[in-house]
């Protein structure tokens, strides 16, 4: 696997755990609605959530850009290797 391939496989991971797997990380960090077990849910259990009255407008929003904000980390990591490796073309 060339570090272009980790770096792809890396930005698509990220990107589909933000909008439908969510990400476990500290579970004790995990906001509390509904069965959630993600530090940083998914955008469809966030969506969800805010639909059913769980969480509120404001914690809806703090939630999607914590979680944004994490998938952004991730991709940037990847991206890091990526350009270390030699390859500048992200």
């Amino acid at each position: 696997m060339t570090a272009r391939d980790t770096y792809n496989s890396s930005v698509k991971a990220a990107e589909t755990n933000l909008n439908f797997g969510g990400v476990a990380g500290n579970a004790a960090a995990a906001p509390s609605f509904g069965n959630n077990v993600n530090q940083f849910p998914s955008i469809a259990a966030l969506n969800l959530a805010l639909q059913v009255g769980q969480i509120t407008a404001a914690q809806y929003l703090s939630y999607v850009q914590a979680s944004k904000m994490n998938a952004q980390v991730t991709q940037r990591a990847a991206r890091d290797v990526l350009v270390n490796s030699g390859d500048l073309a992200p």
